[in-house]
């Protein structure tokens, strides 16, 4: 136990650390990984109370065990089992807080996703044309920005053909980001038509962060 609480606390940092970079790895969304599973602040959360348990554990592991003596004067090293101490105990319900806190929030997360998908999935109805962005820019405005940024990055922009009913808006209230998505048609060098997916994205005031185009 005393080595798994010792590699917990002098490991994790490194992993916590590399997660920081490489956010994908861990499916921790940012601007550039809207799609992650888990948020920042849940992400922190978890290697806090792991690395928290790994004190617990090192702390315990050192501690001696207690040891009998047989009568018969053969000495025998045994593991006293014993109740957990108030110590463990406040580590586990804080962890077990914890943990069904972070399960509360990323449910609630992911519903409201679901519902923010559900509404913006479609730009057919009245609401496409409201602005949306503080620049003044609508769903369809978006749409169309990022229509035009994929058809300039192909190699054969007059091919482009994408279509009103793949179009899909995810936007991230955390990330303060909102993004497109959409499939089209396109030829690659060879002349074969093949079906594309294009995104983009962009933060709130209408930057674009990042944009991509790949056949599927």
């Amino acid at each position: 136990m005393a080595v798994i609480g010792f590699l917990l606390i002098f490991v994790l940092p490194l992993v916590f650390l590399y997660s920081l970079f490489k956010p994908k790895i861990f499916s921790i969304r940012t601007k550039k990984n809207s799609t992650g599973r888990w948020s920042r602040i849940q992400s922190v959360v978890v290697f806090a109370v792991i690395w928290f348990l790994g004190v617990v554990m090192l702390v315990e592991g050192d501690s001696p065990e207690d040891s009998t003596v047989q009568s018969d004067g053969v000495v025998a090293a045994e593991s006293a089992q014993k109740e957990p101490s108030r110590k463990e105990r406040k580590a586990a319900e804080k962890a077990a807080k914890e943990a069904e806190k972070a399960e509360k929030e990323a449910a609630k997360e992911a519903e409201l996703a679901k519902e923010d998908v559900q509404r913006q999935s479609t730009l057919i109805g009245n609401s496409s044309t409201r602005p949306i962005l503080s620049n003044g820019w609508s769903r369809m405005d978006i749409y169309t920005n990022c229509q035009i940024l994929i058809q300039n990055s192909l190699k054969s922009p007059k091919s482009f053909d994408s279509s009103i009913r793949t179009v899909k808006f995810i936007r991230d209230a955390e990330e303060e980001i909102i993004g497109v998505n959409f499939d089209f048609y396109a030829t690659n060098s060879f002349g074969a038509e093949l079906i594309h997916s294009g995104t983009c994205v962009y933060d709130l005031d209408g930057k674009l962060l990042e944009y991509d185009a790949k056949a599927k």
